[in-house]
């Protein structure tokens, strides 16, 4: 139950798919001949755990220093770490010689150590006092209760050494990234550490009182405080059993996503019109399409033997590398949700590595888009479809000196940076789903720095009220790259949410500035957060 009911258990399931869960078995295994004195069955569950990934060597090597404390045969100590440290070693090597930038890539998390394996390596032994003060923050004490809490921190210490370098792995990694760290994959190598340990606490509390004794090294003649709560624990078994159950519920309900996943079962979903938009988007593009597309298509259509992610030719670098990125020159789909653009701009500005690359990232899309002649052949809210050498009368936007096609002129200064210009209604195309087709003119005064975004605002008669965020011109063009006094031409297409398709409602548009960063919700989504909004001049009314 406690393994069921383990918070990282679930988000582990509940995340992305990643290779690292395997390894768990393969350990256990390793264990449970380790336990039996089977040597050759535990080299083998050795080399399979090995196998799955090369940091799985951190743990298998510290079966060495266990051997050390259950005064094993020598065979016990030696070959545990020699395979897997030279499986660790010979790992790197073989990844950096591959890798475009030739190193390991995922040295990028300990580059405030060093450059390489070595240097970091020797500044870690050499400024021991640098170590402890990156270790000694917030962030790191959190993961570390976190990770304690589903056990209620009755764990014997001698098993956890099987987590130690994995445990470090993480919270060496980066401090601010270490709580995330529970509601992602990372955890998985230290399950078994964690498990195994909390089993011989068990046995230890709940055995018989000789077993008891012998099985927690003379836990009886322990001397100081520990003795005593040991001996508290040991004879009030059910006051032990609640206080376990309570840390197992507790650490469930607040670092699992079940409460989440409850709350999406049993309230109504307002994005499900949404999702059925990106249903059907996905389910028009051919099997044998070249696709590239935004993230929350990404696992729906992660079967395609020939699929791209659009934030890497965003960002026109590879993952932890200063190689460039390119798509293919054969694409020939793009599917894109632009809600994605306001998060690339809560994501990327945040991560040190690609500040400097962001700035170029709409300019990377535009020339995408301009070189491989994609056109829109489908845009429904923030949803779009591109194919290249389609024609289509539908454009994301358009830059003219000035445009004579605005049905409803109304001149608006937004604080001496944007003009606005007036609306039109267009006629559009029936679709599935209820839609707001909006057109915008804006002009920029002067040359503006800052890229502000929209904000899509439903007032309804019976005080109903609607606000979601949209990239303004897509994200494609943004405010930076507007020349002064050349007018901009925008083409929404609003989707309406359920509960304003048969009400009148007045309809406004805030120009906006947006910050905050990017966060896992409680279904381990990412999710943008907001932070920080700052109001571009007064809102744009719109009647009905």
């Amino acid at each position: 139950m406690a393994w069921l009911l383990n918070p990282f258990v679930q988000n582990i399931n509940l995340f992305e798919f990643h290779i690292l869960p395997f390894a768990i078995i393969f350990i256990l295994w390793a264990f449970y001949f380790y336990q039996k004195n089977k040597f050759p069955a535990f080299l083998l569950l050795t080399l399979l755990a090995l196998l799955v990934r090369e940091d799985a060597a951190l743990v298998m090597a510290m079966f060495s220093i266990l051997a050390l404390l259950d005064k094993k045969k020598a065979r016990w100590i030696i070959w545990p770490a020699l395979l897997s440290l030279g499986w660790f070693i010979i790992s790197l090597k073989v990844t950096s010689h591959f890798a475009p930038d030739g190193q390991y890539k995922f040295l990028y998390y300990y580059a405030w150590l060093g450059h390489d394996l070595k240097e970091i390596a020797l500044n870690a032994l050499t400024h021991p006092l640098f170590v402890l003060q990156h270790l000694a923050t917030w962030n790191n004490f959190l993961f570390t209760l976190g990770l304690l809490l589903p056990f209620a921190a009755l764990l014997k210490p001698k098993y956890l050494l099987l987590g130690l370098l994995i445990y470090l792995q993480i919270i060496l990694g980066g401090a601010s990234n270490s709580v995330i760290a529970l509601k992602l994959h990372y955890s998985a190598l230290l399950l078994p550490a964690l498990f195994i340990a909390f089993i011989f606490t068990l046995k230890d509390l709940f055995g018989s009182e000789v077993t008891a004794t012998s099985q927690a090294g003379g836990v009886l003649t322990t001397p100081g405080v520990l003795s005593k709560i040991k001996k508290f624990l040991m004879k009030e078994k059910a006051f032990t059993l609640t206080i376990i159950l309570l840390a197992i519920i507790y650490a469930c309900l607040t670092l699992g996503p079940l409460p989440a996943a409850a709350k999406k079962l049993l309230s109504a979903d307002r994005n499900r019109t949404i999702s059925g938009i990106k249903k059907e988007f996905q389910q028009s593009i051919a099997q044998d399409d070249k696709l590239a597309t935004t993230y929350d298509f990404l696992t729906p259509l992660s079967s395609r033997a020939r699929l791209y992610s659009l934030h890497y030719a965003f960002i026109g670098k590879r993952q932890f590398s200063e190689t460039d990125y390119y798509l293919p020159s054969d694409i020939d789909t793009l599917l894109i949700d632009f809600s994605d653009f306001l998060t690339y701009g809560l994501q990327f500005p945040h991560i040190s590595a690609w500040q400097a690359y962001y700035q170029n990232g709409d300019d990377n899309i535009r020339k995408l888009l301009a070189d491989h002649d994609f056109a829109v052949i489908k845009l429904e809210d923030s949803v779009a479809l591109l194919r290249p050498g389609e024609n289509s009368d539908l454009e994301l936007y358009q830059v003219r000196p000035e445009f004579d096609d605005i049905q409803r002129r109304q001149r608006l200064n937004l604080d001496d940076k944007i003009t606005f210009f007036g609306w039109s209604r267009p006629v559009i195309p029936a679709a599935p789903a209820p839609l707001l087709p909006l057109t915008l003119y804006f002009q920029a005064q002067k040359k503006l720095e800052t890229n502000y975004q929209l904000e899509l605002i439903l007032e309804a008669d019976d005080g109903a009220l609607y606000k979601k965020y949209y990239p303004l011109a897509y994200g494609i063009y943004p405010t930076s790259e507007w020349p002064a006094g050349v007018m901009i031409k925008i083409n929404y297409r609003f989707l309406l949410p359920p509960e304003f398709r048969d009400k009148k409602f007045l309809t406004k548009i805030q120009l906006l500035e947006l910050d905050g960063f990017i966060t896992l919700d409680g279904l381990r989504s990412v999710v943008p957060q907001i932070t920080k909004i700052k109001n571009l001049g007064p809102a744009i009314t719109i009647p009905e």
